[in-house]
């Protein structure tokens, strides 16, 4: 509900595990996903379960050409998302 707040009406979110999602943004901008991942991030901050804080790591990858395969992009945004993960365990 929270992902659903923060994104556009024409944006696609998928559940695609226990915990991740992913949030499909048609015909937006790297510069304009990068604020969309802040609005999330912001959004998520405020969120606690049973008094603990969640945390979210997003990665975000941007499709530049016609004939980019959208798997790759997917995995790319996926090794992203591991990266500010192992990044947010250190700093807890």
């Amino acid at each position: 509900e929270q992902l659903r707040q923060v994104c556009r009406k024409e944006d696609i979110l998928c559940r695609i595990g226990g915990d991740e999602f992913v949030v499909l943004l048609p015909k937006t901008s790297a510069k304009t996903a990068s604020e969309i991942q802040a609005r999330i991030q912001e959004k998520t901050q405020s969120i606690r379960v049973e008094n603990a804080r969640v945390s979210v790591s997003i990665g975000c990858a941007t499709k530049t050409e016609a004939n980019q395969d959208m798997i790759a992009l997917l995995h790319l945004s996926d090794r992203i998302m591991y990266r500010e993960k192992n990044r947010n365990r250190r700093r807890r």
